[in-house]
């Protein structure tokens, strides 16, 4: 089974609550998934820039979605919204058969000029939009790999992560929620003395 934000949410809250998920929880799960959410992301980009200062410019391939899409007017929309990343980085590959294309750069410099002379391929990406240089037509198949925003990705959809940042992102929500009932629980405390 695939891991998905929404079971590592209800891991978090079964260790928070000592058991079963109950519906009279003072925690709601939503604010559980966006955590995980937030800290996904947050884990993904320490990768990515340990990695780029040992000059390593790679996504681990567990962060990595896979999609397979059709060209139309040049361009490919994107199921997802990929994450930003330093340099592009967000979308990993896009490949048409044996053809790879480079991201093309942003400005309209010597470097881009130059390199719509070569026979080279390129994209552009501008939110969840690729549009290809030079132009191609309909219906060509692509299939590209990225880097999933967590916001983009449903409750019940694949989460793309490294088992073992599974277990970091549970710790972790279980410390912070364990601090904030430990809170609220002295706060109620200190109110019922003062009566």
């Amino acid at each position: 089974m695939a891991t998905t934000k929404k079971s590592l949410a209800e891991q978090a809250l079964r260790i928070i609550q000592g058991g079963d998920v109950s519906d009279d929880s003072s925690i709601d799960i939503r604010e559980i998934m966006l955590f995980v959410e937030q800290e996904r992301d947050m884990l993904m980009k320490q990768t990515f820039m340990e990695y780029k200062k040992i000059g390593e410019h790679e996504i681990t391939g567990d962060f990595l979605s896979t999609y397979n899409l059709s060209s139309e007017n040049n361009q490919v929309i994107l199921y997802h919204h990929p994450v930003n990343l330093p340099n592009g980085a967000g979308v990993f590959s896009v490949k048409s058969g044996q053809d790879f294309y480079i991201r093309m750069p942003s400005s309209n410099g010597m470097y881009n000029k130059a390199i719509s002379k070569t026979p080279r391929k390129g994209y552009n990406l501008i939110g969840d939009t690729l549009t290809f240089t030079p132009t191609i037509s309909d219906g060509v198949n692509f299939t590209v790999q990225l880097v999933v925003s967590s916001k983009s990705l449903g409750e019940t959809d694949a989460f793309p992560i490294p088992a073992d940042f599974e277990s970091t992102i549970i710790r972790r929500a279980v410390e912070l929620y364990t601090v904030m009932e430990a809170a609220v629980e002295d706060n109620q405390n200190d109110r019922e003395e003062n009566q």
